[in-house]
């Protein structure tokens, strides 16, 4: 089991074999344990014939658990190896009687518990509490996004300001904050994603994106779930193109691009000037489809 790659990825069209959902209930965490095993996992299965992922993700939270009402959204497609699956989180307000299944018992996390899948399913629980970690902004984060930006502006070199050129104050910085702006709420603001949309009728389809995430969780999967946040918003208010800009020497953000969907469109020569060199940086474009 050692030698399983687990990952998360953008939600799209694939073969997907398996559901798994994170569901909490009082902020704990429910376990259930099948009749054959001491052991215990997060709540999932195979994905029936004719079933979208919803259904299955919804059909399998109420078989495993008894769950009767609950909150239920989508987080992102996992990967373990070559085998793709699609992970969910859910809030469970109501617990019935567990049905007639494989399931002996409908639990919660202690830490006394051996994992029936520890290679897999502590990933994705870290993955879906990341996701709870982004939210909306709104203009009552003026301040401390202001502060995300100021520290983003210090802390790397591939925004567009440099350290000291951001004077906006809060109170504008507050007119300007609309829906579709995302942020990692992770014990202060870590990172955020911003989408502003086209005002006249030839470009109300497009959207066009900017992204910054703190050294310090950058390497901790939030630019895909800042993506796929946003992709899910995106697609309920109509957009169908997103754009973005990015310096062709940002090699890690360039990847992630690609990995989400994007696609290097042109090359805009000699676009930025960072430490007196001229910098050319990508126009790259994603085109959205149904998840």
């Amino acid at each position: 089991m050692n030698d399983l790659k687990v990952n998360i990825h953008e939600m799209k069209n694939r073969l997907h074999r398996f559901v798994v959902i994170v569901a909490k209930k009082n902020d704990q965490l429910i376990m259930v344990r099948h009749r054959n095993r001491e052991t215990y996992e997060i709540p999932g299965g195979h994905v029936e014939e004719n079933e979208t992922l919803l259904e299955a993700a919804k059909r399998e939270l109420y078989e495993e658990t008894g769950a009767l009402e609950f909150d239920i959204w989508p987080v992102g497609d996992y990967s373990v190896n070559d085998s793709f699956g699609r992970l969910f989180g859910a809030t469970v307000s109501k617990l019935g009687s567990l049905p007639e299944s494989e399931i002996a018992e409908v639990t919660i996390l202690n830490e006394s518990m051996n994992w029936t899948y520890d290679a897999i399913q502590p990933i994705l629980l870290t993955y879906s509490d990341r996701y709870s970690n982004i939210r909306m902004l709104e203009k009552d984060d003026a301040k401390a996004f202001k502060q995300l930006l100021i520290s983003l502006d210090n802390d790397t070199k591939n925004m567009l300001f440099e350290p000291g050129e951001r004077t906006i104050t809060d109170a504008a910085l507050r007119e300007r904050i609309e829906p579709g702006s995302f942020v990692i709420d992770d014990n202060g603001l870590k990172g955020f994603v911003s989408l502003s949309t086209g005002k006249y009728n030839r470009i109300k389809h497009s959207g066009h994106i900017v992204i910054g995430i703190l050294s310090s969780h950058d390497h901790m999967k939030y630019g895909t779930l800042l993506f796929n946040k946003l992709f899910l918003y995106a697609e309920s208010i109509g957009l169908h193109r997103l754009e973005l800009t990015v310096m062709v020497n940002n090699e890690a953000a360039v990847a992630l691009y690609k990995k989400m969907g994007f696609e290097i469109e042109g090359v805009k020569k000699h676009s930025m000037l960072v430490d007196d060199q001229y910098v050319d940086e990508y126009y790259m474009a994603k085109l959205l489809g149904a998840l």
